[in-house]
């Protein structure tokens, strides 16, 4: 049941549609690793959390965005801009 632990705050209603890219990223990512498992489809994840596969798409080829993002948050944290 690790799918249900992880995604617990995903599938909220207040989960941002960038929280579902990056949860469908990393349970991409985990099942690819794990050649034992069968995992659900980038298009079965997009339809059961109802955003768009071409968003998610769009967002994966553009990785600056979530370093941009990661490096904002860390200067919020030491109280910078």
């Amino acid at each position: 049941m690790r799918l249900l632990d992880k995604s617990s705050g995903v599938l909220c209603s207040g989960a941002s549609v960038r929280d579902k890219y990056e949860f469908i990223d990393a349970e991409y990512a985990a099942a690819a690793a794990d050649t034992a498992t069968t995992a659900p489809t980038v298009s079965q994840m997009c339809e059961w959390l109802r955003v768009s596969k071409s968003g998610y798409y769009e967002w994966r080829s553009n990785p600056g965005s979530r370093t941009l993002d990661i490096g904002q948050k860390i200067m919020q944290g030491r109280g910078g801009a």
